[in-house]
């Protein structure tokens, strides 16, 4: 006698929802996997490292390499695993894990040799890995850095009108601060106002103190209080 097995919808679903929860550790695990994945660098920088933008070098690049997962191996995070596998016969057998760690790691020191100008690119050459790189660039720039500001501070504050015309002494005063802003070592708005009136020769006294209220209340409030106040110098000079 032959017996037909007869299956209810309600076996069916419980048998199709058993098989899905089967699958969702491996679907988990995918999920986190595919989250893992690095992004591609971005082909070109808008900016190369040169000897005076390392700040503003670094605050481009580095929000870039973190974006793609690679800031591990530049900052020394993501340590290098062994280059062989352990073994029992003393075979010599490649670690995969060394080798996927290598081949990002040169990709980025590839590319942070890219974002530099050529001068820069030919005193690092001798680098192997992308954090070594970094740190040397960290330490070349930050050595002529220093430098530079202590020049630019200096002429910030010995720079005098004289006989410059006003539009040029404030347009000095002010590239000065936007140099010494992109060294890393930014002049405040209010310092910016008060060391270009003192600089100021005598004859523009009465000026002085005709704005030294609009001072008091305006300019640190907004970075364009210099180009307002420069206005009322040059209609008053």
């Amino acid at each position: 006698m032959e017996y037909t097995h007869h299956y209810s919808p309600f076996s069916i679903l419980a048998s199709e929802h058993l098989s899905l929860k089967a699958l969702d550790p491996l679907d988990l695990t995918m999920s986190v996997a595919n989250k893992e994945q690095k992004n591609d660098l971005p082909s070109t920088v808008s900016v190369k490292l040169d000897r005076d933008n390392y700040p503003l070098w670094k605050s481009l690049v580095l929000p870039l390499i973190r974006g793609c997962k690679y800031d591990g191996y530049m900052l020394g995070t993501k340590q290098c695993p062994n280059q062989f596998l352990t073994s029992t016969d003393n075979t010599n057998k490649i670690n995969p894990d060394f080798e996927d760690w290598q081949a990002n790691d040169q990709a980025l020191l590839g590319w942070l040799m890219n974002s530099m100008t050529v001068d820069i690119a030919t005193q690092v050459l001798h680098c192997e890995t992308s954090k070594q790189l970094w740190d040397e660039a960290q330490s070349l720039a930050g050595a002529h850095t220093r430098s530079k500001i202590i020049y630019l501070k200096s002429e910030f504050h010995n720079t005098h009108k004289g006989e410059m015309k006003m539009e040029q002494y404030l347009a000095k005063m002010k590239n000065l601060a936007d140099k010494l802003k992109l060294a890393g070592s930014p002049i405040s708005s209010s310092d910016l106002m008060i060391q270009t009136l003192n600089e100021l020769d005598s004859e523009y006294n009465p000026v002085v103190v005709k704005l030294s209220d609009q001072i008091n209340i305006s300019w640190e409030a907004t970075n364009s209080d210099h180009e307002a106040i420069g206005e009322d110098l040059i209609s008053e000079a």
